[in-house]
């Protein structure tokens, strides 16, 4: 029976590290190992009694306030039941923290998380090369996965060159994290395999995907690493822009880079025109309704899973030239979406969980380079809101700030787990 126990324990110390390596492969079962992590979080946690660590760092105090006050709104939200429902369902990501955090501190296995988060992400990063080059007909692996519903493909993850399973912006988010963490790692255990991972990382994310938020992402974690490493060898600020130079001029990334402006433009010359019918034209709808809603309601917002209703109030549809996909819940921004459910004191706890994970942070080169992720998708996306980028922060917070508490994310210690 003991035997038993044990084996159990020590199978337990692996759900986290599934849910790691299935990120970028199904979020079903990404999910399905998150919840189950953070469930044993919390029967441990509840089990010895240790409450006081829930709190031990600011942010995980603010998670819980966060979602709390969530659920205070349902007092007075403007939404209907279902979209309370749903909304509570995409914000509980922000209780999991706390209890994955714990679980992590209990079983010691963040190294563990981050080799199976390795193995994972760049299996697919493999299977987007062959995608991108087409070298393998996806389409069959697509039929077959749809029949045992593996993982939900939507037409526009199969019709894209580069992605396998999540969107382009996911994917671009991940595998930037898959580049930056490498790069680290090759440069603190002179392991080729990282660098080559690293490197192959970073080729996809500038040529063979379109997301701008993964531009921005993979900008700043680079500036980060040069930075870190790189500082004292005063060369190399004079030889990186004329490699970055080389790169846009002389390289299939000046199309895509002329591409994107190129849209980017024709989407700000809509707008002018009254004409929101595009991915920016859409965003700066959703802002605009926003700053809308604080105006209305500045104190209270219009309560949990409101934003969808309050874009009725803001924009005739048929005159901006939008379709459904406008009235969503989701406003690709978490500012907008916390500001409008919870008012400014929403907004301004979650500027302050942000600003200590920004604090907690300091020496910790993986916990700079999550606050980077965080931020950069709270801005161009709906960071925790969303299924998937919230689960792979959750993952990410919980792991790289276990340092205070002993259980740091050292890099020596990677795979000697």
């Amino acid at each position: 029976m003991r035997n038993t126990f044990d084996n159990l324990k020590d199978f337990y110390g692996y759900v986290l590290p599934l849910a790691a390596f299935f990120i970028l492969i199904s979020t079903a079962v990404t999910n399905t190992f998150l919840v189950i992590a953070a469930f044993i979080g919390f029967v441990i946690c509840v089990s010895k009694r240790e409450y006081l660590v829930l709190y031990e760092k600011k942010i995980l105090l603010l998670c819980i306030i966060l979602f709390f006050v969530l659920l205070i709104s349902y007092l007075y939200t403007a939404a209907s039941n279902l979209d309370v429902i749903l909304s509570l369902k995409k914000y509980i990501k922000f209780i999991y923290i706390p209890f994955i955090y714990y679980y992590i501190k209990e079983y010691k296995n963040e190294n563990l998380v981050i080799k199976y988060f390795i193995y994972g992400s760049t299996f697919i990063l493999f299977l987007s090369y062959l995608k991108y080059f087409n070298v393998f007909d996806f389409n069959m692996l697509y039929e077959i996965t749809s029949y045992i519903q593996f993982n939900y493909t939507k037409y526009n993850i199969i019709e894209t060159k580069s992605v396998i399973f999540q969107n382009y912006i996911i994917s671009g988010v991940v595998i930037s994290f898959l580049c930056f963490i490498n790069l680290i790692i090759g440069i603190k255990k002179k392991n080729i395999a990282n660098y080559l991972i690293s490197l192959f990382a970073f080729v996809y994310i500038i040529y063979m995907n379109d997301s701008r938020t993964s531009y921005i992402i993979i900008s700043l974690l680079s500036f980060i690493v040069f930075y870190k490493y790189f500082f004292k060898r005063k060369f190399i600020f004079y030889i990186a822009p004329i490699l970055v130079a080389s790169i846009i001029i002389y390289s299939p990334f000046s199309e895509n880079l002329t591409k994107r402006i190129s849209v980017t433009t024709q989407d700000v010359v809509k707008i002018f025109n009254q004409d929101f019918d595009s991915s920016s034209g859409m965003r700066y709808g959703w802002i605009l309704c926003g700053i809308k809603n604080v105006v209305d309601k500045p104190f209270t917002g219009y309560g949990v899973g409101s934003y969808k209703k309050s874009l009725s109030n803001c924009f005739d549809v048929k005159e901006a030239n939008l379709d459904k996909e406008f009235i969503t819940n989701n406003p690709h921004n978490e500012f907008i979406s916390l500001s409008t459910q919870l008012g400014l004191g929403g907004l301004f706890l979650y500027i302050l969980f942000l600003y200590h994970l920004y604090v907690n942070s300091k020496n910790n080169t993986l916990a700079q380079g999550i606050f980077i992720i965080v931020l950069v998708s709270s801005i161009f996306n709906s960071a925790i809101y969303d299924n998937i980028l919230g689960l792979f922060i959750v993952l990410l917070i919980s792991i790289t700030h276990q340092l205070s508490v002993g259980y740091s994310m050292s890099i020596k210690k990677l795979y000697n787990n």
